[in-house]
């Protein structure tokens, strides 16, 4: 699969990483883009754009837009097809479709991730003396659970839903990384919240949405959130699912390197 191609290969140039990156992120985006557009959105060359298709096996752009498009249609089909839930649903298609929906977010997060950048964001957290995390609401729950796990480990972490800037004046941005989260990128709050730590020099990592490019615009790096549209009221079982995941990933590889 082209999916699996570009997150393994290895000898892509910087220039043609920036082009995976933004395709394996903006898939639905991508299957609508030209050579020159898709060049322009991620501040590279159509040259580059083809060069980055051809390590890839296929003929040129055109080829590889419409083997990836189809793939990304099928992928979306095949894990949505089974997922709907109303409130004409009996309990017995909750009980056979919850778990659909965790295969989904789970499969889904791991689709829209990044290698990459989850090992710079790793490496950023390791040398770190502080971590802190910026949110509100539901995911505010989420970013205590993930500062408990990783105090239990030695490693300091704080939850804020907003910025002390006493706090800031006495942080030293060598030595702290920050993580502000937004499920939809467009909590005006928390966007507030990263143009305050940037503007600090604090390393600061977006967890957002896809659809609302806001937050992880201000942010040196970024990790999404996997979204399921057709849930409705209940979408707060998938995004948290997705936030805790990613939580977990990094929390575990860190948790095993002091060991």
């Amino acid at each position: 699969m082209l999916q699996e191609k570009m997150k393994s290969f290895k000898y892509f140039t910087p220039q043609e990483h920036a082009v995976v990156e933004y395709i394996l992120s903006h898939g639905e985006d991508v299957i609508e883009m030209d050579a020159h557009q898709l060049a322009k959105a991620t501040y590279t060359s159509p040259s580059t754009v083809v060069r980055m298709c051809k390590k890839l096996e296929t003929k040129g752009y055109p080829d590889f837009r419409l083997r990836f498009a189809r793939e990304w249609e099928q992928t979306r089909h095949e894990s949505t097809e089974a997922i709907y839930l109303d409130q004409h649903s009996t309990l017995s298609e909750i009980i056979d479709t919850v778990p659909h929906i965790y295969q989904y977010t789970i499969e889904e997060t791991q689709r829209i991730l990044y290698k990459n950048a989850l090992t710079r964001i790793l490496n950023y957290m390791k040398k770190a003396k502080k971590i802190d995390f910026y949110s509100s609401g539901l995911n505010f729950s989420c970013t205590q659970l993930m500062c408990s796990k990783l105090n239990s480990i030695g490693m300091l972490s704080s939850s804020y839903n907003a910025v002390d800037m006493d706090y800031l004046k006495r942080v030293d941005p060598q030595t702290n990384v920050s993580f502000v989260i937004s499920h939809t990128g467009g909590n005006q709050a928390m966007i507030d919240v990263a143009y305050t730590l940037r503007s600090n020099n604090i390393w600061t990592v977006a967890i957002t949405g896809m659809e609302d490019k806001s937050l992880e615009l201000i942010c040196h790096e970024r990790l999404y959130i996997a979204s399921l549209k057709n849930l409705g009221i209940i979408h707060n079982v998938n995004y948290l699912l997705s936030l805790s995941y990613l939580f977990d990933m990094l929390y575990t590889n860190i948790a095993l390197s002091k060991k």
